[in-house]
């Protein structure tokens, strides 16, 4: 480990600890079904104390910044500090390692290992979708081999890499990536293929009625329901009531 890594993780986990509520972390643990303990930090404390040290400990280079999220991530004994490790992945500073297609196998080491909404959720949509955006053909590629992947998390990932694309959403991937998991019994699979096709309604609400139509007998009363939240039409099916 270097020098600023090693800090900036001992400063972090330091800086959690001081402002550590167990009575929140026992509250929170539960809530997140989490086999890690938590320190008890809200979001705001958690920013609050990060901020400082993202600022004080500069990482030089891409090899520092992975380093720095790996060992996080590989030796966490906090929730919290997955949730620091994607602060750093996430940080402005640090745009052109994010945004590079050799991040992509680190987020795919972090949604296997990390495996539930939390932290998945975020990756997706931020660091993967960044990625997407960037490098539209090879990174849509990858993406559709996701979509088929054995581990629910991966494809989940999938299918909610371009929730934060607006109008620059690619309906066919947006397709693929559903498809492979529209018959998943899974209630984590049917909320994000509901929760792509709503962001996607936003944008063109028609491209997600014609997909909902089309796929009635497919899509569970879930993924349905989400899909058409925001969608105000005669015509729109309905759902199931699973």
């Amino acid at each position: 480990m270097t020098t600023t890594v090693d800090a900036l993780v001992a400063d972090i986990r330091t800086a959690f600890a001081s402002r550590s509520n167990r009575a929140v972390a026992t509250q929170q643990q539960a809530y997140m079904k989490s086999s890690l303990p938590y320190y008890g930090l809200k979001t705001a404390d958690s920013r609050e104390a990060l901020k400082p040290l993202f600022v004080l400990h500069t990482l030089k280079s891409a090899e520092e910044w992975e380093l720095a999220i790996r060992t996080l991530w590989d030796n966490v004994t906090h929730r919290e500090e997955w949730y620091a490790a994607i602060g750093i992945s996430r940080y402005g500073r640090y745009r052109d390692y994010r945004t590079s297609l050799d991040a992509l196998p680190l987020y795919e080491h972090m949604i296997r290992t990390g495996a539930w909404w939390d932290v998945c959720d975020s990756i997706a949509q931020h660091l993967v979708g960044d990625v997407l955006m960037a490098h539209r053909d090879e990174a849509t590629a990858v993406m559709r081999a996701w979509s088929t992947d054995e581990h629910l998390w991966i494809r989940r990932c999938s299918v909610l890499s371009q929730g934060t694309h607006k109008d620059k959403t690619d309906a066919s991937l947006l397709r693929d990536c559903i498809l492979p998991s529209i018959d998943d019994t899974d209630f984590f699979s049917r909320k994000a293929i509901g929760w792509a096709l709503r962001d996607y309604s936003r944008i063109n609400p028609d491209w997600v009625v014609a997909f909902v139509t089309e796929f009635e007998d497919r899509l569970s009363g879930l993924s349905k329901r989400e899909a058409l939240k925001h969608i105000a039409t005669e015509a729109e099916p309905q759902p199931d009531q699973d």
